[in-house]
């Protein structure tokens, strides 16, 4: 289980980076009036993937005892990291080509915060983990 909550614990590292990553190539696409890409289309896939993946992992872990400091929160935080862009993806359809970029750019920054608030209801003080020290 040790293994499972590590690889839990990094891919929400992975999550948070490539979230900021691609909300802000979606802003600078917003900025150049550039339309979605299939590569950005493509990245957005791949984050969503990222999300259900750090579920499914959070869910083996909550059956197997391993409990948030948080749960509530950390729960919540997990469900919408999931139904985030499959939303915005609603909403960029039913509006005109220019918003889309802006919809999941900001999702996607959105989603950034929302893995670092998920992190914080996780552990009790997560700024120790990037400092290399523990309790």
């Amino acid at each position: 289980m040790a293994h499972i909550a590590q690889l839990h614990g990094r891919l929400q590292v992975t999550i948070m980076v490539f979230m900021l990553v691609i909300g802000i190539w979606g802003m600078v696409n917003v900025a150049r009036r550039q339309p979605i890409t299939q590569t950005y289309s493509a990245m957005l896939i791949i984050g969503e993937l990222l999300f259900v993946a750090q579920a499914l992992l959070g869910g083996i872990l909550l059956l197997a005892g391993a409990l948030p400091v948080q749960l509530m929160m950390h729960v919540i935080y997990g469900v919408v990291g999931v139904f985030m862009l499959p939303t915005a993806f609603a909403l960029a359809r039913a509006r005109a080509a220019p918003w889309d970029s802006l919809i999941y750019s900001l999702a996607c920054l959105l989603l950034a915060g929302i893995a670092i608030r998920a992190w914080e209801t996780a552990t009790v003080l997560p700024f120790l983990y990037l400092l290399g020290m523990t309790l």
